[in-house]
């Protein structure tokens, strides 16, 4: 093969002989003038480290942003459980939920079902153990309203159901703000609500922690009431004459007379008895007195001793202030028609 010869080189402009060679011969001086190695060198090193830091914050940045990537892949929320047509249980529910059948036993012969994947990835809910019902107190309260004079209030207002829930929540505590809160809400449930089951309540927990309390007395003519109205008259007069004969019981006793006067006279149509009762009241002050001495002349006309009735009103005409004046007038004007007519 022969070689290929190589060119020449084109001529220098500063080798030849020219006016172009002269200027740049009298240039290259002020072209060198503070030029160094030493300079040119650090300059160099100086943009070699610059570069250095620059790809060793990129490398720092990008595992940053790689560990926060992955961290936000770890801490993803689960997807949601699968859509369901079953009717969702109330939150709030009067009754308690119905209680959860007991799966067939498992045949002998055909082995169980494997689950399937929906079975495995949502799991049945465990069935809701309802707790034993507690007798809640009516509405909810606010803290201003949990005191004596808060109950009271809400009474005065005619708002009783939650006067009888506030008195209630007192009842809680001890000594003898309990002990009245409790007579409170028996009162206010047996005469406002007529509600006696609720009343009741109130009185058994009075009786249970506060027996022999100061409101002893006036907590069990309550229940003797309430006895009355359940239609237990038997219980509330074997009651009514155990209280009578205790020291506490002549503090109710115009109460307990005039309760155990209308049992004999409305439930066992006993008039004679009736008097008994409604006699020790006679003269005595109170809207009881007032009730037994008009029942009393009821009771002795009915017998059809009327000159007795007759003196009876006119004796109950004599109270101060009797409540029941026209009435008893009115009657007492009948009787003495009566009497004309019949020639006595």
């Amino acid at each position: 093969m022969s070689e290929v010869p190589f060119a020449e080189d084109p001529p220098r402009l500063a080798d030849q002989d020219s006016s172009i060679r002269t200027v740049m011969r009298l240039a290259e001086p002020a072209f060198g003038e503070g030029l160094s190695a030493a300079t040119a060198w650090g300059r160099l090193r100086r943009r070699q480290r610059r570069r250095q830091r620059a790809r060793t914050w990129s490398v720092a940045t990008l595992g940053v942003a790689a560990s926060a990537a992955a961290g936000l892949y770890v801490s993803r929320p689960e997807p949601p459980p699968p859509l369901s047509l079953a009717r969702e249980p109330d939150a709030i529910s009067a009754e308690p939920p119905p209680a959860p059948s007991a799966p067939p036993a498992p045949s002998a012969s055909a082995p169980p079902a494997p689950s399937t994947m929906a079975d495995r990835a949502s799991p049945p809910a465990p069935p809701r153990v309802q707790a034993p019902a507690v007798p809640r107190p009516g509405p909810a309260l606010v803290d201003a309203e949990l005191s004596d004079a808060g109950c009271r209030k809400l009474a005065e207002s005619g708002q009783i159901e939650r006067a009888v829930a506030c008195f209630e929540v007192l009842g809680q505590g001890d000594g003898v703000r309990a002990q009245v809160a409790l007579h409170e809400a028996a009162r206010l449930a047996a005469g406002e609500l007529r509600d006696p089951d609720r009343a009741m309540r109130s009185i058994e927990q009075f009786r249970a922690r506060f027996s022999g309390g100061t409101l002893w007395a006036e907590v069990e003519t309550l229940r003797i009431g309430l006895l009355e109205q359940l239609g237990r008259s038997e219980d509330a007069l074997a009651a009514s004459e155990r209280l009578l004969a205790t020291p506490a019981g002549r503090i109710v006793a115009p109460q307990l007379r005039l309760l155990r006067g209308r049992i004999y006279e409305q439930v066992h149509q006993d008039c004679g008895k009736a008097i008994t009762e409604y006699v020790a009241l006679v003269g005595e002050a109170g809207t009881e007195a007032d009730a037994a001495e008009l029942r009393r002349a009821q009771c002795l006309e009915n017998l059809g001793r009327h000159d007795d009735a007759r003196s009876a009103y006119q004796r109950y005409l004599e109270r101060p202030n009797p409540k029941s004046a026209r009435h008893v007038e009115r009657r007492l004007l009948e009787l003495e028609a009566g009497k004309a007519r019949s020639g006595d």
